[in-house]
């Protein structure tokens, strides 16, 4: 994500707990993710980069700058509630998900079917 403000990476981190709980994340395990990710995000300047790969085998990886890896997080439960944010049915950003997922199928993270 290309950030066009500038935030602090306990907003960010705030503001995925809210939407991981949003698509049904129970709130202890949001928090606990939300802590963990407050210890890694860093404060982004409009204009910066944070990214976050998901492999089976690894977890999510997330990149500062497209080249600084700043945190891995193993399992796929995380990267579901992560990637979910955007592209679970229950996103507060539908148009987005659309737009992300054109006419293809969700990833398979999240076993939907077409």
């Amino acid at each position: 994500m290309r950030y066009q403000k500038s935030f602090s990476g306990i907003s960010i981190a705030n503001r995925s707990v809210e939407e991981m709980k949003r698509i049904g994340v129970p709130d202890v395990q949001a928090n606990l993710w939300g802590r963990e990710l407050s210890a890694f995000l860093p404060n982004v300047e409009s204009g910066q980069t944070l990214t976050a790969i998901y492999a089976p085998k690894l977890g999510t990886t997330f990149y500062f700058e497209g080249k600084q890896i700043i945190a891995q997080i193993p399992g796929s439960e995380f990267s579901k509630a992560f990637f979910g944010i955007w592209l679970d049915p229950k996103t507060s950003a539908p148009k987005l998900r659309t737009e992300l997922l054109g006419q293809a199928c969700p990833p398979p993270l999240f076993n939907e079917t077409c």
